[in-house]
């Protein structure tokens, strides 16, 4: 599935690194990664800006089991 504004997402980053974000906004090039404050309620603590050709992977969330 394309990976488009406001979905969630797993992204395994060139240095090894795995998180769990939520799409900004994304352009020919680049990700903007959006952090949540961890509550629930969408709240944005923080924003990263990566290069496609930094990501090792990025997979779409479609599905939140609680």
């Amino acid at each position: 599935a394309k990976i488009q504004k406001s979905d969630r997402v797993a992204v395994a980053l060139a240095n090894g690194t795995l998180q769990l974000r939520e799409v900004g906004r994304v352009t020919g090039k680049r990700y903007e990664l959006l952090q949540l404050d961890g509550t629930g309620r969408g709240k944005q603590t923080g924003k990263l800006t990566v290069e496609r050709n930094n990501l090792r992977l990025i997979a779409k969330i479609t599905q939140v089991i609680e």
